[in-house]
């Protein structure tokens, strides 16, 4: 292989920070696109916050206990 497809896409790509639920607003349907991206020869990753939204329900979910 001569070079490396890379795409750094920085993107809020939840509802809430926290979650792990694409927000099907912007992407309504992420197992197409990831499939897509994977058949062009991209690697796929998604960053995940080491935070949790106060509006997210896994936050007020988690302020009951």
């Amino acid at each position: 292989m001569d070079s490396l497809p890379v795409c750094l896409w920085w993107t809020k790509w939840t509802k809430h920070w926290g979650n792990f639920e694409f927000d099907p607003s912007s992407f309504p349907n992420p197992k197409e696109m990831v499939d897509e991206l994977h058949a062009k020869g991209f690697k796929v990753m998604v960053w995940v916050s080491p935070f949790i939204s106060p509006d997210s329900k896994e936050f007020k979910h988690l302020a009951k206990k």
